[in-house]
């Protein structure tokens, strides 16, 4: 599979997800996603008990996940 088709994957996933939250709330935290050897997505939010959390903090969360 090409680079270029795993992003759409990833595309495909996270933009539904994107949409309905903008439309529900106005705003999101940041979400991820990655693609698995399967092929399979594997949607990605992190929760760390603080209600409003400071952006960038989840998104180096976000990225300290998925590098495990």
């Amino acid at each position: 599979m090409t680079q270029k088709a795993e992003c759409e994957i990833l595309l495909n996933a996270l933009l539904p997800l994107a949409e309905k939250l903008l439309k529900k709330h106005g705003e999101f935290y940041p979400i991820g996603a990655v693609l698995k050897f399967d092929d399979t997505v594997e949607m990605n939010a992190i929760y760390d008990g603080n209600e409003f959390p400071d952006s960038k903090e989840v998104i180096k969360d976000l990225i300290d996940h998925h590098r495990k």
